[in-house]
């Protein structure tokens, strides 16, 4: 049974007939005949019934319809997304970045793109879980800090390492243990992420291993917010150098210092469903790291000297993992 059996024999059945049909499809009265008698021996049971004007479809034939409609619309649907690949190589993709990132990656990572690849759709800043989206095949590519170890069928790519420093305002001494650092969060508002972001279950839990409670009234989804806050000298934090590079701090501007007694990273990860984008994901972490190498690690190390050695990126962190305590890593974002 090839494609061309089944198109006829829905015109026959669109047309009542094997007249009509052969003046449908261009062919034959006689090579109609022969392609339904050719389908019904291969099937072994009869499609029509010729008793009647016009032709009746038999149960059977009524099954082969319902079918062979969906065939020919999925045949038709993939060679129109096929055209696409006559001009481009990748024709459309859609990538979804978690906010932290996104500022150092979408600017040099678009116009990378497009040298291969036609309508392109980034989605960042403020986003909910892209892992659902990219299983629901909402999104082709992901770059995200969700947990993806669990999940088959799913390529994944580390991009970048990074540790969790203390953010404070200008010209504030950073305290030097634990003990001082809970006197901090009595004597300044510690500001923080919502308590549904993973951000913010990240810090907590490392807090809590180490006896911590920080009084806090202020819980932002955002970046922006808390650093504008301990800009004004108003509030402190616990985030990550990309967050500062994304949020555009200037290094010197506030003071980046490590957390006493307490070491704790996360990585970013890119992810795609194995196999269906050929070599895009791999591809498309190269042109990640290469950026986040070139254009982002040198400035975050200058952000955090005294964490230099703890950035990580691409190949790298498979190499230097056992210098890092890896707690928690992949549940921030």
């Amino acid at each position: 049974m090839d494609l061309r059996a089944i198109e006829i024999f829905l015109s026959v059945c669109q047309a009542g007939g094997v007249t009509a049909a052969a003046g449908q499809v261009g062919v034959s009265q006689a090579a109609v005949s022969q392609r339904m008698a050719q389908l019904e021996r291969e099937l072994g049971t009869p499609l029509f019934d010729r008793s009647a004007r016009p032709y009746r479809l038999t149960p059977a034939g009524a099954l082969l319809r319902e079918r062979a409609m969906r065939i020919v619309s999925d045949v038709q649907d993939l060679q129109h997304l096929l055209k696409g690949y006559r001009t481009v190589e990748v024709p459309e993709l859609r990538i979804g970045i978690i906010e932290s990132i996104a500022p150092a990656l979408v600017p040099h990572l678009v116009p990378a793109l497009r040298g291969f690849v036609g309508a392109l759709s980034v989605t960042s800043g403020i986003v909910g879980p892209l892992v659902p989206e990219l299983l629901r095949n909402n999104m082709d590519i992901i770059v995200t800090t969700e947990r993806l170890d669990d999940l088959e069928g799913i390529e994944r790519h580390t991009l970048i390492g990074e540790p969790f420093v203390l953010v404070l305002p200008a010209g504030m001494r950073p305290p030097t243990d634990l003990a001082a650092l809970d006197e901090l969060g009595h004597r300044l508002a510690y500001v923080g992420y919502g308590s549904g972001h993973r951000m913010s279950a990240t810090i907590n839990r490392e807090l809590d291993r180490h006896g911590l409670v920080l009084p806090r009234a202020l819980n932002f989804v955002s970046s922006a917010p808390i650093i504008d806050l301990v800009r004004q000298g108003q509030a402190w934090s616990i985030m990550t150098p990309l967050c500062l590079y994304s949020g555009r701090v200037q290094v010197g501007e506030l003071v980046v210092a490590p957390i006493p007694e307490m070491q704790f990273s996360r990585f970013i990860d890119l992810a795609a469903p194995a196999h269906r984008l050929g070599d895009v994901a791999q591809r498309m972490t190269r042109i990640c790291t290469d950026i986040l190498t070139s254009h982002v690690l040198p400035e975050l190390a200058r952000h955090a000297p005294f964490a230099a050695d703890r950035f990580v990126c691409g190949d790298l962190l498979a190499s230097d993992l056992g210098a890092l305590p890896i707690g928690s890593m992949q549940d921030a974002v």
